[in-house]
């Protein structure tokens, strides 16, 4: 899937140098540009299919006008439906 990704420029950086690191691993070190919230679902790095939202993410929460577009291989996954029991809460 082509997910899209929008953050800061120094996080977009380094990403591009590190790639994106385990939300674990990402909120222990100590060069990463801003540590992660909470999340919606829980603490994580999260990804959307569309450009504008992460536009808009990138605008609203990191003062940011860039995003990065990204390959990925799904593993685990299910879709959240708003209004569905997991809507909202951590993934487990």
């Amino acid at each position: 899937l082509f997910v899209f990704h929008g953050s800061s420029p120094e996080a977009l950086q380094s990403i591009a140098e590190k790639g994106f690191l385990h939300a674990p691993t990402l909120s222990q070190d100590p060069t990463s540009p801003k540590k992660l919230d909470a999340g919606y679902f829980g603490c994580g790095i999260y990804h959307g299919m569309a450009a504008d939202y992460a536009i808009h993410y990138a605008l609203q929460y990191r003062n940011s006008n860039q995003i990065l577009l990204s390959a990925v291989l799904p593993g685990k996954s299910y879709v959240v439906k708003k209004g569905g029991e997991k809507f909202g809460k951590d993934c487990e």
